[in-house]
């Protein structure tokens, strides 16, 4: 057995050196396989087995001591289909006994493994936290060197181990930046390349290189900053738009490649006559294109002046009802404190048919909004006196928080719901699976969050100090993260309503 104790008193490099020593000195590690009781519980101690194999997954022993790892699963493995099978107690023990002198075997390589490899178990760990595995081969590529580093250990090899630790950290690295830039611009560059394969490049071609141009400048941000969060989150937002743009400016280009100079024309003048319509100014088509956004622009720079004039004039007529309701407050308090005295005996009586009241408008209101939502977009439930509404169908890109046009629709209904209570106060809730670091989940579910939250100020559902985001990250999963579909379902956005009366 290797005593660890060894470390704290000879420091580490004098460790390595004496237990290079110790596995030189004989064949291999002899393990020392402790006798079971025949009085233990065969099943229990199996069971036992298999949670310290889990656990040992988790703190990644099976990674890093991947041979007597393999041994510990063994002789689990045997140890259940003896059981199974009816065979004699004392060959299941035996079984049980050898697996765990094995995991021992193993934890005590893994701690070695750390030591010598400690810039290669991090640079596989960032890489596995932004999803590298989505590369399959190139990342298996890299997870066979990590498992040469770490048998090599098992086997006495530590100099050949620290010398190709290098190469291994490399390899993780550069998957690291590539998925970095794939979870910011997959979509982006997908989006570039559907436009050039419409024939955009040729098309719209200032266009198409000013949407390139973006992503270039954003890729190559994200490979000098890969741990800028949101900086990257700036630069890819702003690729975003460029290519949903050239999207846009591609549609619009085929569409008027089959029109005649005068349609192209017509559909012009149609769009400035919309536009101009609730100015109600005179018929202006027989003005050039030029002087019509003109005159237009005059319209609308005159009806702001007049806004912000009758803007003031209301802000004036507030300070005078503001100072009116300071003179008139001390009377209403002392017509208060009558009408209470008058009335204190019924007081707890009126009390609770108001929140009888208040009971029956929340439960209508409820009914009323879960007929906004189909059962595929959103789920609706009462939280004692909130509304929560789960967001099913509210999807973002891998990696950020844009709201795309296809949640439009969905957000309109969530506008609604939170209207139908007038004023409440709403609270923007984040979550994200198990997948990834827990502090980038929290960042990622707190910006998707927020997204939201400006989205229904920017439409005035609600007044900014009325609505809050906060992210959760992977802290309150629905279900188990284990599966695809499991990790879907807890990606969600929750918005929680609470009505005025139930606040106070």
């Amino acid at each position: 057995m290797i005593k660890f104790c060894i470390q704290f008193k000879l420091g580490v490099p004098l460790f390595l050196g004496v237990f290079s020593l110790w596995l030189a000195g004989c064949a291999g590690p002899s393990l020392n396989v402790e006798k079971i009781s025949p009085t233990e519980n065969p099943s229990q101690l199996i069971a036992q087995l298999k949670k310290d194999l889990t656990q040992s997954r988790e703190e990644k022993v099976d990674a890093l001591s991947p041979s007597w790892f393999e041994k510990a699963e063994g002789s689990f493995t045997r140890a259940q289909t003896t059981r199974d099978q009816g065979r004699e107690l004392e060959d299941i023990l035996k079984e049980v006994a050898q697996g765990r002198a094995e995991l021992v075997q193993a934890k005590e390589f893994a701690e070695v493994a750390r030591m010598v490899l400690p810039n290669a178990i991090q640079a596989r760990d960032d890489a596995r936290a932004v999803r590298a595995t989505q590369f399959g081969r190139e990342y298996m590529k890299a997870e066979e060197g990590f498992i040469r580093l770490t048998t090599s250990i098992e086997k006495n090899n530590l100099d050949w181990a620290k010398k190709q630790q290098g190469a291994i950290v490399q390899q993780y690295r550069d998957l690291e930046l590539r998925a970095i830039q794939e979870n910011a611009l997959g979509q982006i560059r997908k989006m570039i390349a559907d436009a050039e394969t419409q024939g955009a490049k040729k098309m719209v071609p200032l266009t198409f290189e000013d949407a390139v141009k973006k992503e270039t400048e954003a890729e190559e941000f994200i490979s000098k900053n890969r741990y800028d969060q949101q900086k990257i989150q700036e630069k890819a937002n702003l690729a975003f738009f460029h290519a949903n743009r050239l999207k846009q400016i591609t549609r619009e280009a085929q569409e008027l490649k089959s029109k005649t100079p005068e349609e192209i024309s017509l559909w012009v003048e149609g769009m400035l006559v919309e536009v101009s319509g609730p100015l109600e100014g005179s018929d202006m088509r027989h003005l050039r294109f030029e002087s019509q956004i003109k005159n237009i622009k005059n319209s609308i720079a005159g009806l702001q002046k007049e806004n912000s004039e009758l803007t003031k004039k209301t802000e004036m007529q507030q300070e005078k009802l503001q100072e009116t309701s300071q003179i008139k407050q001390s009377e209403i308090e002392s017509l208060k404190n009558q009408v209470s005295a008058l009335e204190g005996r019924t007081l707890t009586e009126k009390e609770a048919i108001a929140r009888l009241e208040a009971d029956k408008r929340f439960n209508r209101l409820y009914e009323e909004v879960r007929q906004y939502f189909k059962p595929e977009e959103a789920e609706i439930f009462k939280q004692g006196g909130d509304l929560l509404i789960r967001l099913k169908a509210m999807k973002f890109p891998i990696g950020q928080s844009v709201i795309l046009p296809d949640n439009f629709s969905l957000l309109t209904k969530v506008q609604r719901a939170i209207r139908t209570f007038k004023e409440p106060l709403v609270m923007i809730e984040g979550h994200t699976d198990s997948t990834g670091s827990q502090a980038i989940n929290e960042t990622l579910s707190k910006e998707r969050a927020e997204a939201v939250r400006k989205y229904l100020i920017a439409n005035e559902t609600v007044l900014g100090s009325n609505v809050k985001a906060v992210g959760f990250g992977s802290q309150k999963p629905l279900v188990s993260n284990e599966t695809p579909e499991g990790r879907a379902v807890n990606r969600r956005i929750d918005v929680v309503i609470r009505p005025l009366s139930s606040s106070s």
